[in-house]
């Protein structure tokens, strides 16, 4: 009987350490061309610098949040790299890491570098 408990009490326990752990990532834009510059700004011939990603990130604590991301962090983080000024065809998804009391929320940036 005894043993039987400590089983249990084992796979409550992995099964809190995984749910402790967790995250989640929703895609909420999807976008044709991105610039950090007024594009006016931007020169006409620009060339691809490859596909590129970039993340803005802010903590939580007890559902406290410490600020939001944005999204101009993430798509600078994107492309100062590479020296780009552009992205063209990208994504925009929220991420959200959930590690008991904390956690972090980004905003992630993927696609393709002109500059």
């Amino acid at each position: 009987m005894r043993r039987a408990a400590l089983g249990v009490l084992g796979v409550l326990g992995v099964l809190g350490l995984v749910l402790g752990t967790a995250a989640c990532q929703v895609r909420i834009a999807t976008l044709s061309t991105v610039s950090a510059r007024p594009l006016a700004d931007v020169a006409r011939d620009v060339t691809s610098r490859g596909r590129r990603a970039g993340r803005s990130c802010r903590w939580w604590f007890l559902g406290v949040p410490f600020g939001l991301p944005q999204m101009d962090e993430a798509v600078a983080a994107a492309v100062r790299p590479v020296g780009g000024t552009v992205m063209r065809n990208l994504t925009v998804s929220s991420d959200h890491t959930l590690d008991v009391l904390f956690g972090q929320h980004c905003y992630t940036v993927r696609g393709e570098v002109y500059g």
